[in-house]
């Protein structure tokens, strides 16, 4: 691999005074978030001299993905960072499902529950020595088929072969690029996200619980309650407008709203309550078009957005970063970044299916959620039948055996 002039730097820097003003890397990474802090981890250890830039030294607070699930667990696995970032995650074996106050099944597969901005904190946790996180304001970037360049807002800039876009939905790095917003669907769904307390001296008889909406007018998919840490996090999945009424009213009363539009869900929560108010998060499904270009790749939501209710963002980035980890050291071995090497990371077989199966089930979900065609009834009676006959079965097949008669 042939790399520009060694130069020294920290792995973390806000560019104090004396500092040379420009850093010379292999890659460059716009956004520290989770998507860009562990390509910058990924890269860092095979050797790749990486600049991830972002405004916070410590990623604040953020509503947003709050659970490690599915195939999430063998891609960290993969990418060697499943037991740093489940480290200090709540693990979850059992999760209760139900829907009018009924059980339908138990889901018997592990989870961990961490809030968004402490898994950006362990996955920074692991940049190696080659990767520098730059705190700082990106103020313009250019991309070309040799060089590309960050210019920051002290004055400071930083060039690399390849640029990594990693700023989720934000746009301005894609205006600055010239890269195109197709919108599939403005304001596509609203997740909601409150802590529950149980009664004081009181447990919840369930380790999570999964509560489906109960009808189709009100337009929710479903609640998802589990814990991480000590507080038991709920966050609950809808295809409603932020600005209509139910909306405010959830996020000033959400107790309230919750017992309002989930009837049935009293009888798993008994007495509760739900300190402060609700966070909300509107996600628009939108994807660029025109990427196809020299010097620059998109990963994430950055490239296109998907429902929160899908369970699919972090897989999607994962897949995305466990795709470049391969392609990047070969497109560093050779001359140039021109378009046609970005397009193996857009044309990769393994990125082009993680994104179209969660566009599908971004679609399914909303359609099965609040479409109330004769077909889509008859599709929800069917699935929640077939999963309710399979937890029965379930449960009878666990039943301990009777214990024999005396003789």
């Amino acid at each position: 691999m042939t790399h520009v002039a060694p130069h020294e730097f920290s792995r973390t820097s806000n560019n104090p005074p004396g500092r040379a003003r420009l850093r010379r890397v292999d890659v460059a990474i716009v956004g520290g978030g989770l998507s860009g802090s562990v390509l910058a981890t990924v890269l860092g250890r095979a050797g790749i001299r990486v600049a991830v830039v972002d405004l916070h030294a410590v990623h604040p607070p953020e509503f947003k993905a709050e659970k490690l699930a599915g195939d999430q667990l063998e891609l960290l696995r993969r990418l060697r960072l499943f037991d740093r970032l489940t480290a200090n995650a709540t693990p979850v074996h059992e999760t209760l499902c139900a829907r009018h106050g009924k059980p339908i099944d138990r889901q018997r597969k592990t989870e961990y529950g961490l809030l968004y901005q402490d898994m950006v904190a362990a996955a920074r946790a692991q940049l190696p020595a080659a990767a520098e996180l730059v705190i700082g304001r990106v103020a313009d970037v250019s991309a070309g088929s040799e060089t590309q360049t960050v210019t920051l807002g002290d004055g400071g800039a930083i060039e690399a072969r390849l640029l990594v876009v990693a700023t989720g939905g934000g746009g301005a790095m894609r205006q600055k690029l010239g890269i195109e917003r197709r919108v599939i669907r403005d304001a596509h769904s609203l997740s909601l996200g409150f802590d529950v307390e149980p009664a004081p001296g009181a447990r919840f008889p369930f380790q999570a619980l999964a509560y489906y909406g109960e009808r189709v007018a009100d337009g929710v998919d479903y609640v998802s309650l589990f814990p991480i840490g000590r507080v038991m996090r709920a966050n609950l999945f809808c295809f409603r407008d932020v600005r209509d009424p139910w909306a405010r009213a959830f996020v000033d009363r959400p107790r309230d709203m919750l017992l309002e539009t989930m009837p049935g869900i009293a009888r798993f929560l008994g007495e509760f309550r739900i300190p402060g108010k609700a966070q909300a998060r509107v996600v628009d499904l939108v994807e660029v078009a025109g990427h196809r270009r020299d010097g620059v790749v998109l990963v994430g939501d950055a490239f296109r957005t998907t429902c929160p209710a899908t369970g699919t963002g972090i897989s999607k980035l994962l897949t995305d970063i466990e795709c470049l980890s391969r392609h990047v050291p070969h497109w560093l071995a050779t001359p140039g970044m021109a378009a046609g090497k970005i397009a193996q990371f857009y044309g990769d077989p393994a990125k082009v299916a993680c994104d179209a199966q969660a566009l599908s089930w971004s679609e399914y979900r909303r359609s099965i959620t609040i479409d109330p065609s004769l077909g889509w009834e008859v599709h929800r009676r069917r699935v929640y039948l077939g999963r309710r006959v399979r937890g029965w079965l379930d449960r009878l097949a666990s039943a301990p055996d009777p214990a024999p008669s005396a003789a």
